[in-house]
């Protein structure tokens, strides 16, 4: 899905970055802003410019994914990209599973730099992982 703008510079509203305590009426103008992946129209600019963000991103973040066929679809890109690292949450999978999605996101994601691509999975709640990981997910 998109949670608002992608951009910096908000073309209307209230943005809430990293580490920001908003206010109740702003956490009401953000929610507005969440669409999940239904709702998003995959020829408008939301999912054009999201597209560009993450094929220009060198780290992706996967906060409560699932990882799901569907889902993974959103990070097939046509040309190649910058990622070369992702983190993302996996809390209460088996082993099985975080096994085969740490196969799965490289192949997808990047097929190239597939092989050197870093994968850091970890078993927690989207708050331990903020709370673990907030340092080396924002450098």
């Amino acid at each position: 899905g998109a949670i608002g703008n992608l951009f910096h510079v908000p073309e209307e509203g209230k943005v809430v970055r990293f580490g920001e305590m908003p206010t109740q009426e702003d956490l009401l103008q953000v929610a507005s802003e969440i669409q999940t992946f239904t709702e998003l129209n995959h020829n408008s600019d939301i999912f054009r410019n999201f597209k560009n963000e993450v094929e220009n991103a060198k780290r992706l973040v996967f906060l409560g994914f699932g990882y799901i066929n569907q889902n993974m679809k959103l990070f097939k890109f046509e040309n190649e990209n910058s990622v070369l690292e992702v983190y993302g949450t996996t809390f209460k999978m088996s082993d099985d599973n975080i096994r085969d999605i740490q196969n799965i996101i490289p192949k997808t994601i990047n097929p190239v730099r597939a092989p050197s691509m870093q994968v850091n999975l970890r078993n927690m709640t989207c708050a331990e992982f903020f709370d673990g990981l907030s340092r080396i997910i924002s450098l």
